[in-house]
């Protein structure tokens, strides 16, 4: 008998070890052994389920480097390995699985740059790295990721500026690059940017808010707080008539809080100071 699903296998406070022999399992489409207590590494052998097209090992006590051998699973459309304790660099033998649409690692304890080839993936949808120990700089080249949506590295060690070009991101609805220590000024071409939320709090950014960001009808929440930006905050923002969310406290502003954020109809709060 062939087996084909492991869907009910979440949530059941399984232990032990994932063993080897689950390579030879090679019809095997669907794994979900999410919220158990599973120890012990990935087994390399993950790599031989060659039919394997969901992967969720999230919440468990798993450690060790993430197997090179997953990037072997041509037909995986998510791999979910979140909320364990993984350590290692991101191999960049991910980018080689051409079906990958999400990929979601956060709250784990990798280390080393984002793979500048993970860009490259065309279907990728939802990139969740928030909660690691990465480091490095935001790639100009994570705007060919134009199949994306969801783009968190929140909580990392990251550094440098935000790309020049992050305007091109055009397809990101969510961008959370907080708590890392980024600094420069907030690039002028952000106000392209068609996201629902904009998560920049927490890093080193100097300079003005830009004033086109007055100009991002999508955003439902704008969190620029815990910065070093100076000036004051521009009566533009009172156009964003969908913005429910804006913190803009824990920087160096300047004046009063401009009548025109009355007009933020949507808003339901507001931190300015």
């Amino acid at each position: 008998m062939e087996i084909k699903k492991c869907r009910n296998l979440s949530n059941l406070n399984l232990g032990g070890e994932i063993s080897p022999a689950i390579g030879e399992l090679k019809a095997l489409q669907f794994v979900d052994l999410k919220g158990n207590k599973l120890t012990g590494q990935i087994p390399d052998e993950i790599g031989d389920c060659v039919s394997l097209k969901y992967l969720d090992l999230s919440f468990n006590l798993l450690y060790g480097d993430i197997p090179f051998s997953i990037s072997k699973l041509k037909q995986l459309e998510d791999l979910i390995l979140k909320n364990n304790q993984l350590t290692g660099p991101i191999p960049s033998t991910l980018s080689q699985i051409p079906n990958l649409k999400i990929l979601d690692l956060a709250q784990n304890q990798l280390t080393g740059d984002i793979p500048r080839l993970i860009y490259w993936n065309e279907v990728l949808q939802y990139l969740g790295l928030r909660g690691n120990s990465l480091t490095g700089t935001l790639s100009p080249d994570m705007c060919q990721l134009t199949g994306l949506w969801y783009f968190d590295v929140r909580g990392n060690n990251l550094t440098g500026t935000i790309p020049q070009s992050i305007g091109n991101c055009t397809s990101f609805e969510i961008l959370d690059i907080s708590y890392n220590k980024i600094s420069g000024e907030i690039p002028y071409n952000i106000g392209f940017l068609q996201v629902a939320t904009l998560s920049l709090q927490g890093n080193r950014l100097t300079g003005k808010i830009p004033e086109v960001i007055g100009l991002m009808q999508a955003l439902a929440v704008l969190d620029l707080s815990e910065n070093e930006l100076v000036g004051p905050i521009p009566p533009i923002l009172g156009n964003l008539s969908y913005t429910g969310k804006l913190y803009l406290h824990g920087n160096k502003l300047t004046g009063e809080v401009p009548p025109e954020l009355g007009n933020m109809t949507k808003l339901s709060y507001l931190a300015t100071e």
